[in-house]
């Protein structure tokens, strides 16, 4: 049951980079309470919990954390980070009644009803089904410190949301170029895992893969300087890119077959709002379709970039008051 009105509650949003605090009340974010820290600057969440909530005029009752990695018997462990701990500790650490912990792809599946046309970036021309229709699947994916997905699905009795570890699944090759990178993965000890390439780390790696297949120098830029060389037309930039938002394309289209998302493919995370009116004119969507038996299915599901500030605290919001 909804919490009553008056309630406060801590939640936060939980990367492996930065971590995203607010106070929430009756499931929606007090804006002016966001807070964003970097994840290494602190031992525990507890340390960078208590920290934030010293610093607020208003009491916390409850909390709702989405954490990037799996939640298991209520506790967790950060995929591509130190941070661990359980409910039960929580609770008592920060003298809360309730905590609640879920995976930060959940929450920001959790969010997708409450978002605007205005917080979206369509990528294609798809057209959306019907609002209201049973069993309506959407899938969240998306690109930060590893690679995050879950899938919503609207029933006529409620939203089911279900986190999911896709960033750990295969990539597979559409062309040579594919083949030979996925070739260089393994020559040089690497997991063939989406979040090996498609991710802000992936994304320098993947620069560096492809520098070494062409007999480039590499000079080891990192993901920002990757993505604003590239906007600013320097062409070994460009080809990383390219080849990120095309695979990214390749990712989105079969997690969409997979799962059934006809009711569309979210992107998120925190690498791909840099550099959106790229992706946009890039091969993503003409990969999402390349499928030869399934092209017609895929070309009726619409593609999405979240453009929406604080995805996840939006949907640990909601939940916090469940």
């Amino acid at each position: 049951m909804p919490k009553p009105s008056s309630v406060l509650n801590l939640v936060a949003d939980i990367g492996g980079t930065y971590t995203r605090f607010a106070l929430a009340q009756a499931g929606f974010i007090q804006a002016d309470s966001v807070a964003r820290i970097r994840t290494s600057d602190f031992p525990t969440l507890v340390d960078a919990a208590k920290q934030y909530l010293a610093r607020q005029t208003q009491s916390a009752l409850g909390a709702c954390f989405a954490v990037a990695g799996p939640v298991l018997e209520g506790k967790f462990q950060l995929t591509n980070g130190f941070w661990h701990d359980s409910v039960d500790h929580l609770r008592k650490q920060l003298l809360l009644d309730r905590v609640q912990l879920i995976n930060d792809f959940k929450a920001i599946a959790l969010a997708i009803p409450q978002l605007g046309a205005s917080q979206l970036l369509q990528i294609g021309t798809a057209t959306p089904l019907p609002s209201g229709l049973s069993q309506q699947a959407k899938a969240v994916i998306g690109p930060g410190t590893g690679f995050g997905s879950a899938l919503l699905v609207e029933t006529d009795v409620g939203t089911i949301t279900i986190a999911s570890e896709g960033g750990h699944t295969a990539l597979s090759a559409d062309n040579a170029q594919e083949m030979a990178l996925l070739d260089w993965l393994m020559q040089h000890g690497h997991t063939n895992e989406c979040e090996t390439f498609i991710s802000g780390p992936g994304m320098e790696l993947l620069h560096r893969a492809l520098c070494d297949i062409s007999g480039l120098p590499h000079g080891n830029p990192g993901a920002s300087d990757i993505v604003q060389q590239a906007l600013q037309g320097d062409r070994d930039c460009r080809r990383t890119l390219d080849q990120f938002c095309a695979w990214l394309g390749s990712v989105a289209r079969d997690y969409a077959l997979k799962c059934g998302a006809r009711g569309g493919v979210y992107i998120a995370g925190g690498v791909v709002p840099h550099f959106a009116e790229y992706l946009r004119l890039s091969d993503f969507r003409v990969r999402f379709e390349s499928s030869k038996k399934m092209q017609h299915y895929l070309h009726a599901v619409p593609t999405y970039l979240i453009t929406a500030e604080n995805p996840g605290l939006i949907g640990a919001a909601w939940q916090s008051n469940r």
